[in-house]
């Protein structure tokens, strides 16, 4: 019996040892350095800091026979086609054959979507070939009332507007600008919007 009580005795004098063993480290782990800086948190600061210096998001313009065209901010990394899904996906007469669907989109691209048959191009998603091609697009931003003539359904009266309005209100950015220009509507736009460059 005695010997029974001896033993339960160093058992229950263990258990309090580790105990307080456990408590000592746990103390010493948790507990902040002498000054009150704790250096994890310092380390989280630094992390914060390079995010912010590395932007993870990016903005890429889709235009031409798309559903929703203009500028979208994505994820750095992203892919063409998801791009496309987010602008309402391509319009039922697109090549879309004709594009790079997997190709990772870049900060500040312009990217051009043809129709089926097109024969003007974007060297944005086309390969150099195209690129002539692309030359003949009219940049609205840049181009001549004669130059914008060359348009179709765009006289010498509406050319002159579109200059007029661009040197007023600033440089257009997508072709939906355009529809602020007194006598452009929708199926005028839908004309000219594949010849069209910013």
């Amino acid at each position: 019996m005695f010997l029974g009580s001896q033993r339960k005795g160093v058992l229950v004098l263990i258990a309090v040892i580790l105990v307080a063993g456990l408590v000592f480290h746990l103390y010493d782990k948790f507990s902040p350095p002498p000054g009150g800086i704790i250096v994890k948190a310092e380390k989280d600061h630094l992390k914060d800091s390079e995010k912010i210096s590395s932007p993870s998001t990016i903005y890429v313009q889709v235009y031409g026979a798309i559903k929703n065209p203009g500028v979208y901010k994505v994820k750095k990394g992203t892919r063409l086609f998801e791009v496309v899904n987010m602008a309402g996906g391509p319009s039922p007469e697109a090549d879309i054959r004709s594009v790079n669907l997997a190709k990772v989109v870049e900060d500040g691209e312009k990217i051009f979507i043809p129709k089926i048959g097109e024969v003007l191009g974007s060297s944005s998603t086309r390969d150099e070939g195209a690129q002539g091609k692309a030359s003949k697009l009219v940049n609205v931003n840049k181009a001549t009332v004669e130059e914008l003539e060359r348009l179709p359904g765009i006289g010498k009266t509406m050319a002159k507007r579109i200059v007029e309005y661009r040197e007023k209100n600033g440089p257009f950015k997508e072709p939906s600008d355009l529809l602020k220009v007194k006598g452009i509507g929708e199926k005028k736009l839908e004309k000219i919007r594949s010849m069209i460059t910013f």
